[in-house]
């Protein structure tokens, strides 16, 4: 195997010559690509390092293929640990079901209780407009005494006598706007 200017011939079985270009993605100079192929074959000490340079460089890493695959101690290991760890089919199966029992118990169970919550549901409605009605019954009253308080520049006692004629004036008031109201 001659190199040339980056180019590769190789001799076939027939005695004929074909060329072989190289391409280098780093594109690091052949020079500079030699020397860390070497640096990277010192490397391959463990057997995935051999598998890589393996893979990289094939017959060219002098790595043995014969060690690259398991032997029947470490396939032994495997099948070992794969009857401990891994589950089987109907393990996976059975896993599957109890999920599935378990959500469709649920979904069930949530059912039941909407269910439930929409039968209570117009005693719900009617128990609320009943406290939206008090709380308005209440604001309104609020606002009732809050227009009965005189607006006066001093603070009086209820029982002065002013506050009290301003009171009996705004009560005859809001009478008349009721009855007004009533009217209508």
């Amino acid at each position: 195997m001659n190199s040339l200017l980056g180019m590769t011939f190789r001799q076939l079985n027939s005695g004929c010559c074909i060329q072989v270009a190289r391409f280098h993605p780093s594109r690091l100079p052949d020079v500079l690509m030699r020397r860390l192929r070497h640096e990277r074959l010192k490397q391959t000490e463990s057997l995935e390092d051999k598998k890589k340079a393996f893979a990289r460089f094939g017959a060219a890493s002098g790595v043995d293929p014969a060690e690259l695959f398991p032997t029947d101690n470490m396939i032994q290991e495997e099948i070992k640990a794969e009857y401990e760890w891994w589950p089987t089919l109907q393990q996976m199966k059975q896993e599957i079901a109890e999920r599935e029992q378990t959500y469709s118990a649920k979904a069930e169970l949530r059912s039941k209780k909407i269910a439930a919550n929409m039968a209570k549901m117009p005693e719900w409605i009617e128990k609320h407009f009943q406290q939206t009605k008090k709380k308005k019954d209440r604001d309104s009253k609020d606002a009732v005494d809050n227009a009965k308080i005189p607006k006066f520049s001093f603070v009086q006692p209820p029982s002065h006598p002013q506050v009290m004629q301003y009171m009996q004036e705004k009560e005859k008031e809001i009478k008349e706007n009721v009855k007004a109201n009533n009217k209508r």
